[in-house]
C-alpha cells in the first residue's frame, strides 16, 4: 500500500471487542495451525503430492489462516481502546457518546434505535449499530435529547433528531 494512503489514525473500539480480536488470534495460533499443520503433516507422507487433495486443501487452509492472523494483529496495531468511566449521564443530561442506544428520527419520517459502537464492532445482521466513524456520528455526536443535527448523503443532508438516550 502506498504510504499516502496509508493512516496513522487510532481506530476505537471497546475492550470486550478487543478480548473478541485477541482471542481469535490465539485460537488460530494455538488450535487451528497446529490442528492444519498436523493434518499437512500426514497428507506429505502419502507419496504423490501433485494429486493428494488433502495437502493440497491443509496447504491452502494454512495459507489463509496465516493471512487472517497478520490481519487481525494489524488490526489490532491501531486501535485505540476506549475506557469505560463514570462520565456516563443519564436522563436530562444525557449526550450521545460512545456506547449509547439511541433513538433518532431522520426527516421525522422514519424512527431508528441505534447503538453506538467502535470500530470493526458493527455487526449489521445482530441489530442497528453505528461506529464511531459513520456520517450519522459525525451527526449526533454530543448532542443531547430534542437536539438536531445534519447528516451529510450523497443524495442531499438531511435533519436527525434524538429522540432518546440510553
Amino acid at each position: 500500500m502506498s504510504e499516502k494512503f496509508m493512516t496513522t489514525k487510532k481506530n476505537l473500539i471497546s475492550q470486550e471487542w478487543y478480548e473478541k480480536i485477541v482471542a481469535e488470534i490465539n485460537t488460530l495460533k494455538e488450535i487451528e495451525i497446529p490442528e492444519t499443520l498436523e493434518v499437512l503433516k500426514d497428507a506429505r507422507s502419502q507419496w504423490d503430492l501433485s494429486e493428494n487433495s488433502d495437502y493440497h486443501a491443509a496447504k491452502e487452509k494454512l495459507a489463509l489462516l496465516q493471512r487472517r492472523i497478520l490481519e487481525l494483529e494489524e488490526m489490532i496495531e491501531k486501535v485505540e481502546i476506549i475506557q469505560d468511566d463514570d462520565t456516563k449521564k443519564w436522563g436530562r443530561d444525557a449526550v450521545v457518546k460512545y456506547g449509547s442506544k439511541v433513538t433518532i428520527a431522520i426527516e421525522w419520517d422514519k424512527e431508528f434505535t441505534i447503538e453506538i459502537v467502535g470500530w470493526g464492532e458493527v455487526v449489521i445482521w445482530n441489530e442497528l449499530a453505528i461506529s464511531l466513524d459513520s456520517p450519522l456520528w459525525q451527526a449526533i455526536d454530543g448532542k443531547k435529547k430534542w437536539d438536531k443535527g445534519e447528516i451529510k448523503l450523497p443524495s442531499g443532508n438531511k435533519t436527525v433528531t434524538i429522540l432518546s438516550i440510553e
